[in-house]
């Protein structure tokens, strides 16, 4: 295929050194994937933020994909999520005290963001980055959804492969995310990968939901960074009617449905921009199910488009917040810290 045979030819080049490669001047966590579609990775770094911020000063840079603005732009509590892109704008109201910014150009936006014009900055984590072999990190992260593994998928375009498998061997650990409760995951995952690359298992934990439109306004939204102290036990929710905008709403969908609560599934596509055509179908569904006094249950992704419509203020939306739960988070956290303490003052 002429794709897989670019993709191999520009990866030997790159390991030849035959490219030029940009050594950044402060540690870069790359988080990525092999493939396209959903695994995780927004989660995953506003994860590694909330552990390392901690200690150090986090930066984390983005494509801000699908956004409608172009070149280097920080991400602020009030941006746009059509100039910043969905995900971006969901990590900064996550982490307001930390630097996002977006920027599809990786190396310009790492060499602005370390320029000296946003305070010193310790550590970049990188949405998204694996792909970019311009840029040397200092650690690579790859993601794999246990429910889509790599190892069944072919290259672009009959597959999902972005790279051949073979390129896990540039990554310095595999986390195989997304794994079904009651699950066993080191019997699920090929040995052949275990054997290349340090590899961990995350289960995704979806949190109590929030009612946000009761905290703050469309204009002053801030999402919480322990949503659980001002949330609505799950079991307390009325029957709902569930709003998703993302690769993979299965999982959420399950979580859901073992509390037999979902009305109806209003599905749109991953990154979607929601249209006031959107909205108003999304009210009429409510409207529709309003005899069983239903709320709005949606992604913190999704929340974060549909919080600027005002007709959705007066009716009861909720946000379900997912954050990553590690078989083994002591020992991910000593895989990842070795490597950025050394270079944290270079």
């Amino acid at each position: 295929m002429l794709y897989e045979l670019i993709i191999r030819t520009r990866n030997f080049l790159y390991d030849k050194g035959l490219l030029s490669v940009y050594d950044p001047p402060v540690p870069v966590i790359v988080v990525g994937n092999l493939v396209t579609g959903g695994t995780g990775k927004t989660p995953m770094v506003g994860w590694l933020a909330d552990k390392l911020k901690k200690e150090y000063r986090v930066a984390v840079l983005s494509r801000g994909y699908k956004r409608k603005s172009s070149g280097f732009l920080v991400v602020e509590t009030s941006s746009s999520p059509v100039m910043t892109g969905d995900e971006p704008l969901e990590l900064k109201l996550r982490h307001p005290d930390i630097l996002v910014a977006v920027d599809a150009h990786r190396s310009r936006g790492i060499k602005t963001i370390t320029s000296g014009r946003y305070g010193k900055i310790d550590v970049i984590l990188m949405d998204d980055g694996f792909q970019h072999r311009k840029i040397r990190p200092t650690l690579s992260i790859i993601l794999d959804d246990y429910n889509r593994p790599m190892f069944r998928e072919k290259m672009l375009p009959t597959g999902r492969l972005r790279e051949p498998l073979s390129e896990l061997k540039r990554a310095d650990i595999l986390i195989i995310t997304k794994i079904p409760p009651g699950v066993d995951p080191p019997n699920n995952t090929p040995i052949k990968y275990r054997q290349i690359i340090p590899t961990f298992y995350s289960r995704i934990h979806y949190q109590a939901p929030v009612n946000l439109f009761n905290l703050f306004t469309p204009q002053q939204l801030v999402l919480p960074s322990h949503p659980d102290r001002s949330s609505d036990p799950l079991s307390d929710l009325k029957p709902l009617i569930l709003v998703t905008g993302i690769a993979s709403p299965g999982p959420l969908h399950t979580h859901l449905e073992q509390f037999g609560k979902v009305l109806t599934h209003l599905k749109f596509g991953d990154h979607h921009h929601y249209t006031q055509g959107d909205v108003n179908r999304i009210v009429q569904t409510f409207n529709q199910y309003k005899s069983d006094s239903p709320v709005i249950v949606t992604t913190g992704k999704d929340f974060v488009k549909l919080a600027r419509y005002p007709e959705l203020t007066c009716l009861p939306v909720y946000r379900i917040p997912a954050v990553p739960s590690f078989d083994r988070e002591k020992d991910l956290i000593t895989q990842i810290l070795p490597l950025i303490k050394p270079l944290r003052n270079r």
